[in-house]
C-alpha cells in the first residue's frame, strides 16, 4: 500500500509520518522529502518533477513487502506551480500539469492507494512557520496558503476522484491522527 501525505507546509505531514513509523515495529517504509536549500537550485520546478518520479518510483518498489508512506509527491508540486500561476509569479504550473498528464499516461508516475491530507488553518502556516524560523515573505507556500488549499481540493476531486483522502485536522493531537490512519 502507498500513501502520500499531503498538505500545506507545517501542516504535521513529516511529523504524524515519523510518529506512525516509530510505532510500527519496521512494518512501514518511508520516503521523506528531501532535506534540500532551494535557493541553490537553478530549476526548482524541473528539479521537484524528477524528484517527483523518483519517490513515486521507490513507494511502488517498496509497496510490495510494505507500507509505504511518502512525505509529499505531485501533488504538492503541482499545488505550489498553481500558487506561482494564480500569483503571476511563473508559469511552469501548465508546464507541470502536462508533465503530470504525461507521466500518469505513461505510467511514470505512480498513484497512491490513499492520501492522507492534513488541513491547517491558514493563519496557523504562518504561526508555525515562523515558531519553527521558515517563515519566508517570497515564499508562496506560506503567504498564499489558500491558493494551495483550493489546489488541492481541485486536485482530490477532479485529478484522482478514484483515490480516497483521509483528511486529518492539524489541530488535533498527533496520536489521534495516527489513530484514524490505522482505522482507514
Amino acid at each position: 500500500m502507498i500513501v502520500y501525505f499531503e498538505g500545506l507546509s507545517c501542516a504535521g505531514k513529516t511529523t504524524l509520518i515519523e510518529h506512525i513509523n516509530s510505532n510500527t515495529n519496521n512494518k512501514v517504509q518511508v520516503i521523506k522529502e528531501l532535506p534540500v536549500d532551494y535557493s541553490k537550485i537553478k530549476d526548482i520546478d524541473n528539479f521537484c518533477r524528477k524528484n517527483d518520479k523518483i519517490k513515486s518510483k521507490e513507494a511502488y518498489v517498496k509497496s510490495k513487502k510494505n507500507i509505504v508512506l511518502v512525505d509529499r509527491c505531485y501533488a504538492s508540486t503541482l499545488a505550489y506551480n498553481y500558487i506561482q500561476y494564480k500569483t503571476g509569479i511563473s508559469k511552469e504550473y501548465l508546464k507541470s500539469l502536462k508533465w503530470y498528464f504525461d507521466c500518469i499516461l505513461s505510467n511514470k508516475l505512480i498513484k497512491p492507494d490513499l492520501y492522507v491530507y492534513i488541513d491547517i488553518e491558514t493563519k496557523e502556516v504562518k504561526k508555525r512557520a515562523t515558531r519553527l524560523n521558515k517563515f519566508n515573505n517570497n515564499i508562496a507556500w506560506y503567504t498564499k496558503p489558500l491558493i494551495a488549499t483550493k489546489f488541492y481540493d481541485i486536485f482530490f476531486k477532479y485529478f484522482e476522484p478514484e483515490i480516497p483522502v483521509l483528511k486529518l485536522k492539524a489541530s488535533i493531537p498527533t496520536k489521534v491522527q495516527a489513530q484514524k490512519f490505522w482505522k482507514k
